[in-house]
């Protein structure tokens, strides 16, 4: 094995660790071969501004970061195509770069079957959107899923049976990040990735868009398997109040963070479980927009002291009047939320400067009609 090679290898098996990609700059500039100079640059400026400290462990100051973030983006434009070149002629079709080396690309599912092996031997790709996806059951197989942590495979049809067999793959036990949005997996679906053990260790997990309905939403609440999960979407699912409510009740999802339910046909009573919640005291990010949330459950909301970490809150396009909106302004509990939307409410022009004025300086974005 060459020098080049073994500096690699170490890369790909320790992909957390920047020593060694350092180490590989430092080889770089010292055989001064044609771009190697511009490679040890970018290895370097891009693990400083992963960490926040340049090479001798000094913290980057804001002017400082500024400069690296334009010389990452000055070198990424003059070599990005020569960089990417050889992950393309393995099928890759977007290539994104951490730390110095790329660790995204978008590929085929039959390319990351026949291809994975040989990315792996020249990178430490850890993300992979999958497209193209016609047999879910030889991807779910694929070994090459052990070294991912986050696999997005939208959008791809992979019905219930699909979803079945990825919940059956041990290769995915080292996933964080999932994402199945618009896959039609249904209630069925659900369940089965709710019963996975291979998908402890998911953090994020989106299945938008997918039919899983109440059935589905109770079905993942129950699930200890997915109690690490700080962010979950579960937009356009069809669930109504009785979803909402399991959610809510669910001490398995006491790490949320950030919790989407939009586009669904959750009401006054789903909300009013969502905001007497205990186990939802995280939460810094909740979307509830396009439901059927009227002045009781918003009144709700804004009473909960479960909800005092929110920083963003959406409610567009309920059912939400004046009354609503008062509450909201008076809250003593949202004192951190810097984004609300209210947009596509029938909420007067003097109940939307009242929450106006109670955001104040915080307001990012505070919409009404």
């Amino acid at each position: 094995m060459s020098e080049e090679k073994a500096l690699i290898q170490a890369i790909c098996q320790e992909p957390g660790d920047d020593v060694h990609r350092l180490i590989y700059a430092d080889w770089l500039e010292d055989r001064g071969g044609p771009g190697d100079t511009s490679r040890a640059e970018f290895i370097r400026l891009q693990c400083a501004l992963a960490s926040g400290r340049d090479p001798d462990g000094t913290p980057v100051t804001r002017e400082q970061r500024e400069r690296l973030a334009a010389r990452q983006s000055e070198l990424l434009k003059q070599h990005k195509s020569e960089w990417e070149e050889p992950l393309r002629q393995l099928g890759a079709t977007t290539v994104t770069f951490t730390r110095g080396f790329p660790e995204k690309v978008k590929i085929s599912a039959d390319d990351f079957i026949k291809h994975m092996s040989n990315i792996r031997a020249i990178c430490p790709v850890q993300s992979a959107i999958i497209v193209n996806c016609q047999d879910i059951e030889a991807l779910a197989a694929s070994p090459h899923l052990t070294n991912l942590t986050s696999l997005g495979l939208w959008s791809n049809g992979i019905s219930a049976a699909g979803a079945q067999a990825l919940a059956a793959s041990p290769h995915l036990a080292n996933l964080t990040c999932l994402n199945l949005w618009d896959n039609g997996i249904s209630d069925a679906g659900a369940q089965a990735l709710a019963v996975s053990p291979h998908l402890a260790n998911l953090t994020r997990l989106d299945l938008g868009y997918n039919r899983i309905g109440d059935a589905g939403a109770r079905a993942l609440a129950a699930s200890r398997h997915l109690a690490k999960l700080t962010s979950l979407d579960l937009g356009r699912n069809g669930i109504s109040d009785a979803g909402a409510q399991a959610l809510a009740a669910s001490p398995h999802l006491a790490n949320l963070t950030s919790l989407y339910l939009g586009y669904n046909g959750i009401g006054d009573a789903g909300v009013r479980a969502l905001a007497s919640s205990s186990h939802l005291g995280n939460l810094t990010s909740l979307g509830l927009r396009f439901n059927r949330i009227g002045d009781a459950g918003t009144r709700a909301l804004a009473g909960s002291p479960h909800l005092a970490n929110l920083t963003s809150l959406d409610l567009g396009y309920n059912g939400i009047g004046d009354g609503g909106a008062r509450a909201l302004a008076a809250s003593p509990h949202l004192a951190k939320l810097t984004s609300l939307d209210l947009g596509g409410n029938g909420i007067g022009k003097e109940s939307l400067r009242a929450v106006e004025r109670r955001l104040g300086s915080r307001r990012g974005n505070a919409t009404g009609r």
